[in-house]
């Protein structure tokens, strides 16, 4: 997320945990959405490859959502 949406974001009260660990994000979360890796937002391609498969869902980490999570993407 970028810094100024946060900062925004924080400055109405509203709280934000920011983690790069998907599994503990979905645990928590009420809500995920979710979006490929964009190739096309990374700065090189070898940063694009370093994550590119680091953010899946799949059957697997459907059964680490909370309880009642849903998923809009």
């Amino acid at each position: 997320m970028p810094a100024d949406i946060t900062a925004k974001t924080r400055e109405k009260g509203i709280e934000i945990e920011e983690t790069k660990d998907l599994k503990y994000a979905v645990s928590k979360a009420d809500v995920i959405y979710m979006t490929r890796v964009q190739k096309e937002r990374f700065a090189s391609e070898e940063e694009y490859n370093a994550v590119k498969d680091d953010y899946i869902i799949d059957g697997a980490l459907v059964k680490s959502f909370k309880p009642g999570a849903i998923i809009l993407h």
